[in-house]
């Protein structure tokens, strides 16, 4: 069981059978016998029987185990509480305001991955079950999605990958590359200069996209800073050592998602490539090694797929198009897991990650104080144990309880 805070000042929390004051930032535990004096509160250790008190409530574990509040005069229990319905909101509240402001109308926001899918699995309809991994490596982000495509129902089995892992990522480690170049060849540095900064990454997207089909390729900047014109080569081969761990970081998050589906990587039928940096050579070869040399699924436009995916679950969602489109049914999971804060900063989670959604959930809590009549749920997303180091989505507050 936890305590959490609400309209009233929180007096304590608990994580199992452990107490935790709110105000400790050493998150010591707090136990008071009728013997020890109030310097040793803070000392002593968890205990099966006893007094616990904090802030003047007082607080006995039954024969039982359960812990309730009470007081010197009369026990009062602590009143449990069932955590409403959460309604899943998965990062996206920005991206549907954008839509907004833009003259759309947003009617729901699918994962880049799930979307590809929807492209890739309409010609799939009659194909028998067949399970699929949609590998999606973009300019600034990283999904990677298994399926499963029966009989026109898309299910997805998990969902992993990096928001902060792409193709941006892989032009930076050629910028580095150079400015330690330009700072042995001609004394400049230009790490603070931004337009100079600008135009060098700008050169080095250009040659990272040359080196997808080129062997080698050659970077020129004329009078990049205080008149000096900027020429390099770099080959294919120095590209991929400097990227080597990102790209092994993606296969790691490949690796992730079949865990997670509780999957192996034989009973994959296609392996779906999306996003423009799966046109990296290295990167495709070290996909199809993992798949022990299995032939990758080119044939939806990498660039293109996303958006066809979002139109037809827009087609879906209205009624429009025909009847092959509007049987296509899709079952999504949550990317992340949805929880709530207890504790000191602690992150109870409510839906786990890569639950198929809609869904309903329900957890029980308790109350912090004798005759608390409202609680504050903070609803959080993420996989990290503090709610600190997890996203913020939506505050529930319970009345009247």
């Amino acid at each position: 069981m936890y305590a959490i805070g609400g309209s009233a000042d929180p007096t304590i929390y608990s994580h199992g059978n452990r107490f935790l004051a709110p105000n400790d930032r050493f998150r010591k535990e707090v136990m008071k016998h009728e013997d020890a004096p109030e310097s040793q509160w803070m000392h002593w250790n968890w205990r099966s029987e006893g007094d616990l008190m904090l802030n003047g409530a007082y607080f006995r574990q039954s024969g039982g185990g359960a812990w309730a509040a009470h007081s010197r005069a009369s026990s009062l229990s602590a009143r449990p509480v069932s955590l409403i319905y959460i309604q899943i909101n998965i990062l996206q509240r920005a991206t549907k305001e954008a839509g907004t402001i833009s003259g759309f109308n947003v009617l729901r926001i699918i994962v880049e991955p799930t979307a590809a899918a929807v492209a890739y699995g309409l010609d799939k309809m009659s194909s028998g079950e067949r399970n699929v991994l949609i590998f999606d490596l973009g300019g600034g982000t990283f999904d990677v999605s298994l399926l499963t495509m029966t009989d026109g129902v898309i299910k997805v089995k998990s969902i992993a990958g990096d928001t902060h892992l792409g193709g941006e990522d892989f032009d930076n480690r050629m910028v580095n590359y150079f400015l330690e170049e330009l700072k042995r060849k001609h004394k400049k540095d230009i790490s603070n200069k931004s337009r100079a900064l600008r135009r060098l990454k700008t050169a080095c997207e250009r040659a990272k996209r040359n080196l997808s089909f080129m062997a080698h390729t050659t970077v020129e900047i004329d009078a990049l800073y205080n008149g000096v014109d900027f020429e390099s080569k770099i080959s294919r081969a120095k590209f991929e050592e400097l990227n080597m761990d990102l790209f092994e970081k993606c296969i790691g998050h490949v690796e992730k998602c079949f865990k997670d589906a509780e999957m192996d990587k034989t009973s994959i039928h296609d392996v779906v490539l999306v996003g423009g940096s799966t046109r990296i050579p290295k990167v495709q070869q070290l996909l199809q090694d993992f798949f022990n040399g299995k032939e990758l699924c080119k044939n939806i436009h990498p660039d293109e797929a996303v958006a066809s995916g979002a139109a037809v679950q827009a087609a879906i969602l209205t009624g429009q198009g025909s009847d092959k489109i509007q049987n296509l049914i899709l079952y999504d999971v949550t990317p992340l897991s949805l929880g709530v804060g207890v504790a000191v900063d602690e992150m109870s989670v409510v839906v786990g990650r890569n639950t198929t959604f809609p869904t309903k959930k329900e957890a029980s809590y308790f109350t912090s104080c004798d005759d608390q009549t409202s609680m504050l749920f903070k609803v959080y997303e993420g996989e990290r144990p503090r709610v600190s180091n997890n996203r913020a989505q939506q505050t529930i507050k319970t009345e009247e309880m």
